[in-house]
């Protein structure tokens, strides 16, 4: 299993912000494209694994599970105050 520290997450999203604010001028779709890629590139960097690896992780397995757990929670938490109320 690959595991990626949480703090090598955050300065790869904070690099990866200075380098879209400093090279982003004109077309938006393309400033988010090279965002990513260069986040992407930078955790494959500082992990040690390659960027197919990191991009599976992130896009493949990750946001689908983040987009399945979130609601869940959200629905929870919602039934659980709900309950208490009454």
């Amino acid at each position: 299993m690959i595991t990626i520290p949480t703090a090598l997450i955050g300065l790869a999203a904070l690099l990866s912000i200075y380098i879209f604010q400093t090279n982003c001028t004109s077309n938006s779709v393309k400033c988010l494209y090279d965002y990513l890629t260069e986040f992407i590139l930078t955790l494959s960097h500082w992990s040690g694994v390659t960027y197919y690896d990191v991009n599976a992780l992130l896009f493949i397995i990750m946001m689908p599970l983040l987009s399945v757990v979130l609601p869940g929670a959200l629905v929870f938490t919602y039934l659980s105050k709900k309950s208490q109320s009454l």
